[in-house]
């Protein structure tokens, strides 16, 4: 948060004292992690399925979660091996589905495979 172009970190609130002339509040807010993969190694989260796909070991397993929203992707391809379980629609937090994921362009799976639940494919 930048108050008067000053810098006062990370804050919930700021009170202007004592206002004689114009003053400037900004803020920069972080994204959250929309998609979420699951390795035998733990999870990470991405913020899209392509960046979740890439940090996919070839040939291994791989479990993506996707939050319902339309992903900043341009397609998908799946072709390193992997075998691909996809879940879309998940919520804030991924603790539940509560709608459809939306990938606009193509998905391709020419090595691997892949299963899906809740995509839409545009």
């Amino acid at each position: 948060v930048l108050i008067n172009v000053l810098s006062v970190g990370d804050v919930t609130s700021h009170t202007f004292p004592a206002v004689n002339a114009d003053q400037t509040i900004s803020a920069t807010f972080a994204g959250v992690p929309s998609v979420r993969l699951t390795l035998q190694s733990g999870n990470n989260v991405f913020s899209t399925i392509g960046q979740a796909v890439a940090a996919t070991p070839v040939n291994t397993a791989a479990t993506i979660d996707a939050q319902a929203v339309q992903t900043a992707d341009n397609g998908l391809t799946l072709n390193r091996g992997i075998t691909l379980t996809f879940r879309g629609g998940y919520g804030a937090g991924f603790s539940g589905v509560v709608g459809m994921t939306t990938v606009t362009g193509p998905v391709t799976v020419t090595t691997g495979s892949m299963t899906v639940s809740n995509l839409v494919i545009k």
